[in-house]
């Protein structure tokens, strides 16, 4: 009777200990799905800042060239202005 209590027993703490693990490594896959969201979160942040950087940068090339084109304009305007008189 006593064998029987021990089987028992043993049967017992190994399931026990079995779910234990199996709840562990639950929370183990579950814990390294989160943290690869976040890091594939923190990938898109970075490119979307590099896009609005490399557009923002794009922008500014486009206005000092508007600029110097104008500026240029200005001066033939003035020339010509000048020339008239």
């Amino acid at each position: 009777m006593a064998y029987l209590y021990f089987l028992l027993g043993m049967t017992t703490m190994f399931t026990i200990m079995s779910f234990g693990k199996l709840v562990s490594l639950s929370l183990d896959m579950r814990r390294e799905r989160i943290q690869r969201e976040q890091e594939a979160a923190q990938r898109e942040r970075e490119a979307a800042k590099r896009e609005r950087d490399a557009r923002e940068e794009r922008l500014k090339r486009e206005m000092q060239s508007l600029k110097h084109s104008l500026g240029a304009k200005l001066d033939q305007l003035e020339s010509r202005v000048l020339a008239d008189r």
